[in-house]
């Protein structure tokens, strides 16, 4: 079992760095797809970190699933990359207006095109983050418990000194 740290910061970060590049890329006059691609993929990203974040941070979770789950979330985030990339592509041709739009259909079927090469980047995306945090978390060997802000308390005089109503997880 590990203990999957707290992510509060990371969330921060990642949405400190997608904020500023979403009002760059909408003011940008780009008619390429890699900045949208590279937007929708940092939106995606954002999202599913937040998610994990939120549903994994400070709790206890075996490797093998923690794994899973990450890989799981990746697959997903990589799976929305297209869409996102297409909703972002029509807000921009709705919001700029030209006679001429900045993106064609085409464009967005070459986007939803390329949604098994996202899936996979996910997928592997999702996989680093997991072992990234697995070596970052903190292993807690059978019998140990947390005692919230005093740390590890493992010690069998220390479990003979309290009583057994304050043991966590027992």
């Amino acid at each position: 079992m590990i203990r999957i740290p707290e992510l509060r910061w990371v969330v921060r970060l990642v949405w400190v760095v997608v904020g500023p590049a979403w009002f760059v890329w909408i003011a940008v006059e780009e008619r390429t797809l890699g900045p949208v691609m590279l937007l929708a993929a940092l939106v995606s990203s954002a999202f599913a970190i937040t998610g994990l974040a939120r549903w994994r941070s400070g709790s206890r979770v075996e490797r093998r699933r923690w794994l899973l789950e990450s890989t799981g979330v990746g697959l997903a985030a990589g799976a929305s990359v297209a869409p996102i990339a297409s909703l972002l592509i029509l807000i921009k041709i709705s919001i700029h207006a030209h006679g001429t739009p900045d993106f064609d259909l085409t464009d967005i079927g070459a986007v939803m095109g390329r949604m098994p090469v996202w899936m996979l980047v996910g997928a592997l995306c999702g996989e680093a983050l997991g072992l990234a945090i697995v070596a970052a978390a903190r292993r807690e060997e059978p019998g140990e418990r947390v005692d919230g802000d005093r740390g590890v308390a493992n010690s069998p005089l220390d479990a003979q000194v309290r009583p057994p109503s304050r043991q966590v997880g027992r």
